[in-house]
């Protein structure tokens, strides 16, 4: 009989269409071969709700809440009161809290994995615990990234999103002591975080952070799949996959389309600009008023769009840990133009078909001559990500950790 294991999670990990559910759907099959889960985590999205039946394949049981975005906002707010991260009191709930103390009652739970920091707060402390073994997956320094978006505010908003930062590492901090092993999404990754904590004074000598890349179905991600095609892109699509309600792609999409798209549709009034990815914000679904401007929303599969392009793009301004869209992209065989940002924790510096451009200028003159030529598959892509980012490999360093 499978030992048992719970498994809390800040967003359903079914289906596994946007990048922190990729990972964390990935590790709940991997982790469901060797342990009986016991999930327990919220729904953020009304279309995923369809799939939450699907868990039972890999859990003995699990809890689902659905969480109303302008309840958790207002809860969110209550961090003020007491010196908190909002991050804490917007991924709280006492039902949740409930189900989570009785499984571990009832089911002897001695191991617990945790995906995503917000989450950790309902193991915490471990004293009152009976876990054997803790482990952590942050997946990317989240406090950064409120630092990195404080860089883009003003006034009070900066200041806001600067508290933030410091009120969530310090939760960060207190996770790190308390878990077994904390894990990353990429080496750079793991190694910022470790700097943060000596900076803090903690030992980061007997258990640091370690590495936990992301990997990629490249049966899956396939150039050569049976994959429908997309009528309206033209032989000059530059396309751009994700959640397009997460800040930093619309930011992204929002430079690209100010500093870049001009001069490129002067150059090739041809060429088409696709940005895939559900939810769109009404700045982004506005974009498709423009001229050879696409938005899509949701799709049930991203291959399409990619397969058919001359470019895939990653400009992202602000970013932390690894890109998914960037590794689906090379899995594809595909020209990829990202910034420096984007690359992080993929390691690839110079490589046919790989092209990490800093300003617009660059990034314009990089994709005008990629649409210059049709299309062709970069095998080097695509053999990089299969040698490199394979989940089975990554996957048996998460056994180790929880055994």
């Amino acid at each position: 009989m499978k030992p048992p294991l719970l498994f809390l999670c800040h967003r359903l990990p079914i289906p596994p269409n946007k990048g922190d559910k990729i990972r964390s759907y990935n590790m709940l099959k991997f982790l469901s071969e060797h342990y009986s889960i016991y999930l327990a985590g919220f729904i953020d999205d009304k279309n995923d709700r369809a799939y939450i039946d699907q868990l039972k394949q890999f859990c003995v049981d699990f809890t689902i809440e659905e969480k109303s975005p302008l309840l958790s906002k207002i809860k969110g707010l209550s961090g003020f009161l007491n010196g908190n991260a909002i991050t804490l009191p917007y991924y709280h709930s006492s039902s949740l809290q409930g189900w989570i103390s009785r499984a571990i009652s009832e089911h002897k739970i001695e191991r617990v994995f945790v995906y995503s920091s917000a989450m950790a707060q309902y193991v915490m402390p471990k004293s009152e615990n009976t876990f054997t073994r803790f482990v952590m997956d942050f997946v990317d320094v989240d406090s950064d990234k409120w630092r990195q978006y404080a860089l883009n505010k003003q006034g009070l908003g900066r200041w806001f999103y600067n508290r933030e930062a410091r009120c969530l590492e310090n939760f960060e901090a207190q996770v790190f002591e308390a878990a077994d092993n904390s894990v990353f999404v990429s080496s750079q990754e793991a190694d910022f975080f470790n700097e943060l904590m000596q900076k803090r004074k903690l030992d980061t000598h007997l258990k640091p952070a370690q590495a936990i890349n992301n990997g990629v179905d490249a049966d899956y991600f396939n150039p050569e799949a049976k994959i429908s095609t997309v009528s309206e892109l033209g032989q000059q699509a530059i396309v751009f996959t994700g959640a397009m309600d997460y800040w930093p792609n619309v930011a992204a999409v929002m430079w690209f389309v100010k500093h870049v798209w001009p001069q490129v549709s002067t150059s090739y009034p041809n060429a088409q600009f696709v940005i895939v990815g559900s939810n769109p914000t009404d700045e982004i679904s506005q974009l498709s008023k423009q001229q050879n401007i696409s938005v899509t929303g949701r799709v049930e599969d991203v291959r399409p769009y990619i397969l058919q392009a001359n470019v895939v793009i990653a400009p992202l301004q602000i970013a932390r840990g690894i890109q998914n869209k960037v590794l689906e992209g090379m899995a594809m065989g595909k020209e990829i133009v990202l910034t420096k940002l984007a690359g992080e924790g993929i390691c690839v510096s110079s490589m046919q078909g790989y092209h990490i451009c800093e300003t617009s200028n660059e990034t314009v003159v990089t994709i005008n001559k990629l649409l210059a030529s049709l299309p062709a598959e970069i095998a080097s892509n695509r053999q990089f990500v299969k040698d490199n980012f394979d989940w089975d490999t990554e996957l048996q360093k998460l056994k180790g950790m929880i055994q």
